[in-house]
């Protein structure tokens, strides 16, 4: 999403916001459904933050993400007031490419085939990995139930609802068991040594 042109002049707005990444756009969005008047200050060229790719001769990068998942961006589209048709959302599959020294290893999009793929390349951190794979789907799960609950009601009007993200929906104990803790750490709770399955869920 190309940023318009700078603006020299004064904002007549009643929020600022610095950063044009996902986060800035989200409450942008929502702030402006509120009926606050909204001035958001971008730097690059282009909106979207992390959320942009870049390329080096024939090789397009990621600048973070890989991928959204499609849940959450559903939902947070659809409480913020953004059409979908408004966006060129894609499925990706597969969502990245992993180029080794002597191959290419492409890794599929969702858990299960994730493990079944992790499975096939490494198969002595297999078990380890569909260990790791089951617990941030319930981890996800979890987020996905409570923050469906949590932005229903908090949208519920113009103006916005009130009420905490964790005062709303499920259990989050299965999220809770991850958060804090570094992805390696996790990966090695979990037994997963191998090089090829690391990079694949890294």
């Amino acid at each position: 999403m190309r940023a318009p042109a700078p603006h020299r002049g004064r904002y007549d707005a009643d929020v600022a916001i610095v950063g044009g990444g996902l986060g800035g756009l989200a409450a942008a969005c929502g702030l402006a459904r509120a009926g606050l008047r909204v001035a958001l200050f971008e730097r690059a060229p282009v909106l979207g933050g992390y959320a942009q790719e870049f390329r080096r001769g024939r090789f397009r990068f990621d600048a973070t993400l890989h991928a959204l998942d499609g849940r959450f961006s559903r939902m947070a589209l659809d409480a913020l007031g953004v059409p979908r048709e408004a966006l060129d959302l894609r499925a990706i599959d597969p969502v990245f490419t992993l180029q080794m020294r002597d191959e290419a290893i492409e890794v599929p999009a969702g858990l299960e085939p994730l493990a079944r793929a992790i499975g096939r390349r490494a198969p002595a951190s297999a078990a380890g990995a569909r260990a790791m794979v089951a617990a941030l789907a319930s981890a996800c799960d979890a987020v996905s139930d409570r923050l469906s609950a949590w932005l229903g009601r908090e949208f519920s009007t113009s103006a916005g609802g009130s009420g905490a993200l964790g005062e709303a929906g499920s259990d989050l104990s299965a999220f809770s068991a991850l958060a804090g803790r570094t992805l390696a750490s996790v990966l090695a709770s979990h037994g997963v040594t191998d090089p090829i399955a690391l990079a694949m869920l890294t």
